[in-house]
């Protein structure tokens, strides 16, 4: 199923870029990019798989059961949120 959504997804980002001028090439890639998320997550949601979502896969990946793993999700997403909030306000 999740190999069917590529095409979805790539309509949607080719779907803007014909809307007009407003929108480029970069656009319609990050659009594209965006609508695959959103399907592929949308879809683990909807199957209720066992381990399919992002967060569930987040989980898994930093091991945040264990202390070790909660600090490392901890510091990775702070230092990315500090580095984050600066580069897109200013």
């Amino acid at each position: 199923m999740p190999a069917a959504l590529i095409p979805a997804a790539a309509i949607i980002g080719f779907a803007a870029l014909a809307a007009g001028p407003a929108f480029g090439w970069a656009d319609a890639l990050w659009i594209c990019w965006g609508a695959l998320f959103a399907l592929l997550e949308g879809n683990a949601v909807l199957n209720e798989t066992e381990g399919d979502t992002l967060s569930e896969r987040t989980r898994a990946w930093f091991r945040t059961k264990t202390p070790a793993g909660r600090f490392g999700f901890t510091a990775l997403l702070v230092t990315f949120v500090a580095w984050f909030i600066p580069h897109i306000l200013g």
